[in-house]
């Protein structure tokens, strides 16, 4: 079964979140990558993230492709953070497939994202 990688990253600090793919989709695989992965779509699941100096903490580490919607709480006392997720391609290179920026202290944000099967 193809599998991809997303990477959290909160201040250069990486956590693995692996999707799994239904099924061998040759369509999917030949066609080119969108630049933006953000949609308005409702998602299939939620992958609720805790940021934290230094600790990136998913309740989540694997998802199907589709819509999954990155809810992001900042539980910080001080520090605005970020969080962007990367799709690890086949070639090891990265593609940002979305971000949320500025999370204020104590604040939550969130982003869906239609991730790909690859």
């Amino acid at each position: 079964m193809p599998r991809f990688a997303l990477i959290l990253l909160m201040l250069a600090l990486p956590v693995g979140l692996f999707a799994a793919c239904g099924g061998d989709n040759d369509a999917a695989k030949t066609s080119e990558p969108s630049t933006s992965r953000v949609t308005t779509k409702a998602p299939a699941t939620t992958v609720a993230v805790a940021l934290i100096e230094y600790r990136v903490t998913p309740d989540k580490l694997s998802v199907a492709a589709g819509v999954t919607k990155f809810v992001a709480t900042n539980t910080s006392a001080s520090m605005t953070h970020e969080l962007a997720v990367l799709l690890v391609k086949p070639d090891g290179s990265f593609e940002n497939t979305g971000e949320i920026e500025d999370i204020g202290p104590g604040k939550t944000k969130d982003v869906s994202l239609e991730l790909p099967c690859v």
